[in-house]
């Protein structure tokens, strides 16, 4: 079992290296890229749709039970990885948010997967 220092440092290394989510007044959210997972390219459209919804946040563990269901091999990065570039679109697509708004949306997330995940 991690410590909670461990766990500390992994979110550290999450958030420096996946979540480079910068905003200026002129510049739109930049996401991470999207690398294949399990084989497949890009985001399954059921996982997108879950993904948007407003409660993503409460369904993170089942998406990762899932995603370790169906890949038991996977390392936690590249699933992490994963998640949180599948993610980004979703909120950076998104007219009713400002900039601050998005990037504070996807780090919320990511945070949450980091905490389940570690």
């Amino acid at each position: 079992m991690k410590s909670l220092r461990d766990k500390l440092l992994m979110t550290s290394l999450f958030v420096g290296m996946g979540l480079g989510l910068t905003v200026t007044s002129v510049r739109a959210i930049e996401c991470p890229i999207l690398k294949p997972f399990g084989g497949e390219a890009g985001v399954p459209a059921d996982l997108t749709r879950q993904l948007a919804t407003s409660d993503v946040l409460t369904q993170i563990p089942g998406i990762l039970g899932h995603f370790r269901e169906q890949y038991p091999d996977a390392g936690k990065p590249a699933l992490v990885d994963y998640l949180i570039a599948a993610y980004c679109p979703v909120i950076a697509g998104r007219a009713d948010l400002s900039e601050q708004e998005k990037v504070g949306k996807v780090r919320e997330f990511a945070d949450a997967v980091i905490a389940i995940e570690y």
